[in-house]
């Protein structure tokens, strides 16, 4: 009998143990099983956001409960996820949140008339919808794209609505593309200090402001910051500057685009690298181009318009200014119907040391105090041939430019095809 009992009350202690340890480990099961199956303990490769959401961890699995603000999508999104934007207006400081990861945001369901709207509210004190250029996944510079999306009533002119850095020291180039979207009320519409831009089919809208930007390349005097801004089919309009940059580091590609209304300059390159400008039209600005780097840079223009970019009385308010040590090379351009007021060169003006070589133009209605096609003082290089002049009219006797050889409009026009072709053949075009 003691042999038994002893037997059985040894058992017990054991037998409760084993009994807990099964029903822990069924616990246990139960839970992985459950967060695996459900959605909030997982990240999503698209998620939906809406303005009547919810924020609630896993949402964004569907259209039907999608999250309500862009910082907590981002939560519920893996790397290089699409956030899908329904039709609405977004307000608020969650909406405009710092990215940190390769990411698409993306308009989604949405038309001219029921758009996807990040509206600022006019409100000064936001902070920009920022993308961290110092951010790394697998030690690699992150990708934001941004599509089919309006972007309005932004009051800062220091910060961009769409903003990217990174630190001075660094070499990372992060990319941003912003495709088929609308900025409209903005003071500044893209800032970038470092990376690769790509900015398609899309319109930039200002409120003419003083010291309002379209798109802004600041560049850091003490950084080897280099940004490689490709502008295609782009219109900028009702800027300061529609266009500033001042990088050292700056390569800019524009091709069918439009910059107009500028209330000062349409692209102010105070520093770059080079810049290529091909079927663009530069227009209604006080100055339509001036570049005022003193580096030697290259600018090729080709088969460009600079049209009634009216200036008043100073030398630099005309379709386009060539300072410092640029070298310009303009061929196949239409200048048409610029004024320089009672300054000098309203199709071209040329100062400081700078070459410019114009071929197969031609300038037309042009009207200055001098020069009245365009302008160069003694220190410049300026050379130009088979040019077409017409109508240009100047107050003084020292003719359309003393440096720009006029030809026959046929001869003009020959020219000017011979340039389009060579461009062509090199894919310039």
């Amino acid at each position: 009998t003691r042999q038994t009992r002893a037997t059985t009350v040894s058992s017990e202690p054991s037998l409760w143990i084993t009994t807990a340890m099964a029903s822990l480990a069924v616990v246990a099961l139960v839970c992985l099983v459950g967060l695996l199956a459900s959605p909030a303990a997982a990240t999503f490769s698209i998620v939906y956001l809406s303005p009547f959401g919810d924020d609630t961890v896993g949402c964004g699995y569907t259209a039907d409960s999608a999250c309500k603000t862009l910082s907590f999508a981002m939560t519920q999104a893996s790397d290089g996820a699409t956030i899908n934007v329904m039709p609405g207006y977004y307000y608020g400081q969650a909406n405009f949140p710092t990215i940190n990861m390769n990411l698409n945001v993306a308009g989604y369901s949405v038309s001219a008339q029921q758009p996807a709207v990040f509206d600022a509210q006019e409100q000064s004190g936001y902070s920009s919808i920022y993308v961290n250029g110092t951010a790394t996944v697998y030690s690699r510079a992150i990708s934001v794209t941004f599509s089919n999306l309006v972007f309005q009533n932004w009051y800062s002119n220091y910060n961009g609505f769409l903003q990217m850095n990174t630190d001075s020291s660094s070499s990372l180039m992060p990319a941003l593309t912003v495709h088929k979207c609308t900025f409209k009320n903005v003071r500044l519409a893209v800032n970038v200090e470092n990376g690769n831009v790509l900015i398609d089919n899309s319109y930039l809208a200002g409120d003419g402001s003083y010291s309002s930007y379209g798109i802004s390349v600041p560049g850091r005097s003490t950084s080897t910051h280099q940004v490689n801004l490709v502008l295609s089919n782009v219109t900028i309009y009702n800027f300061y500057y529609c266009i500033w940059g001042n990088s050292l580091g700056l390569n800019l590609a524009m091709s069918q685009s439009h910059i107009t209304g500028a209330t000062y300059v349409g692209m102010q390159m105070s520093a770059m690298a080079s810049a290529r400008i091909d079927n663009s039209r530069i227009d209604f600005c006080t100055s339509g181009i001036v570049l005022a780097a003193e580096s030697a840079n290259v600018v090729t223009t080709l088969t460009s318009t600079f049209f009634s970019n009216i200036g008043t009385n100073l030398n630099n308010e005309n379709a386009l200014v060539v300072y410092g040590k640029n070298e310009v090379r303009i061929k196949a351009c239409t200048f048409n119907n610029n004024t320089a007021g009672t300054g000098r060169g309203a199709g071209i003006y040329c100062d400081n040391y700078a070459t410019v070589t114009v071929q197969g133009s031609s300038f037309i209605n042009n009207q200055a105090n001098d020069g009245a096609a365009a302008w160069c003082n003694t220190l410049c290089a300026f050379n130009g041939a088979n040019n077409y002049l017409y109508n240009n009219v100047q107050s003084t006797d020292s003719g359309p430019c003393n440096g720009l050889t006029p030809s026959s409009r046929e001869e003009a026009e020959e020219a000017r095809q011979q340039h389009i072709m060579r461009a062509k053949e090199s894919e310039l075009m």
